[in-house]
């Protein structure tokens, strides 16, 4: 069988230069074969002396298609990802940060999970320091998917309903992301289109590879570290939009905190006398995963 097309996705907002040098070759040193993979670059309402030096950076890393496509303006990061998906050639889509770098074997790992319902492939990921020589934490989400099929018919269980636990490098069929209507908030993005290919596509359709291929860096530049409070009131609003489909005694929805040991968001489901709506894996007091058949 053909080996599919695969068109990395990433935003630019006047990101560090050298950040989105280092990100470009880790995408130009992948093992995946380059002529089945373009890197496509949609640049945001940058100045023209930015846009200059970004297209040298593309430029230099000549071992991989790269597309720049300039925004006029800021029109924000899911326009300007859903502006990558319609100009890009790939049957598959890597969603890469513009501050983030990629294992060398990810393209190769994701692909060759992939299976004949599967719509959306993802990994583990690190958090590193600024410059990547330091690994904060590494999140492992095989726990988050054996809750994600033993609770697929549980909503208000079901751990991709109420916690950001996929976060980084997911590869999405492109078709799938369409079906779903691909992103359509400015920030907080990524949760609606989780859940809506989950609640599609079904369990069967997302898959889980136990590696760390993506290294998602610390940047007190990022949004995360500039509107991080804003973030999470849209997780909040975007699981609320989505349980209530399913449990209309759901009356709010709140960040709870990090849960251990692998430092995924958390949000509370709150019924309507004001009670927290308690998971059976978590235990509230210690903020941890508790549930005994998970290793």
């Amino acid at each position: 069988m053909k080996a599919p097309f695969v068109s990395v996705i990433t935003p630019v907002f006047q990101t560090n230069l050298q950040y989105v040098g280092e990100c470009i070759r880790s995408v130009a040193k992948q093992t995946y074969q380059k002529d089945n993979m373009e890197l496509i670059l949609s640049v945001d309402g940058s100045d023209q002396c930015y846009k200059r030096k970004l297209s040298k950076l593309a430029m230099k890393a000549n071992q991989i298609e790269i597309r720049l496509i300039f925004n006029e303006r800021n029109i924000g990061l899911s326009a300007a990802r859903n502006r990558g998906v319609d100009h890009c050639q790939g049957d598959w889509l890597l969603i890469l940060d513009s501050d983030d770098v990629i294992e060398r074997r990810t393209v190769e790992s994701l692909v060759n999970s992939i299976g004949s319902d599967t719509v959306m492939v993802y990994s583990d990921h690190a958090r590193v320091s600024s410059n990547l020589e330091e690994i904060r934490y590494v999140r492992k989400k095989s726990v988050y998917h054996k809750l994600l099929r033993k609770y697929a018919d549980v909503p208000v269980y079901n751990p991709i309903f109420s916690s950001v636990y996929i976060s980084h490098g997911e590869l999405i069929r492109k078709d799938a992301l369409k079906k779903v209507g691909s992103y359509k908030k400015e920030i907080g993005e990524k949760p609606p289109v989780w859940i809506s290919i989950f609640e599609m596509f079904g369990v069967k359709g997302i898959v889980h590879v136990p590696n760390t291929l993506y290294y998602y860096r610390e940047n007190k530049d990022g949004i995360i570290a500039k509107r991080g409070l804003e973030v999470i009131r849209t997780h909040e609003q975007t699981f609320h939009e989505f349980i209530k489909k399913y449990d209309n005694h759901i009356s709010k929805v709140r960040y709870i905190g990090r849960v251990g040991p692998f430092m995924v968001k958390h949000f509370a489901f709150y019924n309507q006398m004001g009670d927290i709506v308690r998971m059976p894996y978590i235990d509230y007091d210690s903020m941890r995963i508790i549930d005994t058949e998970i290793p």
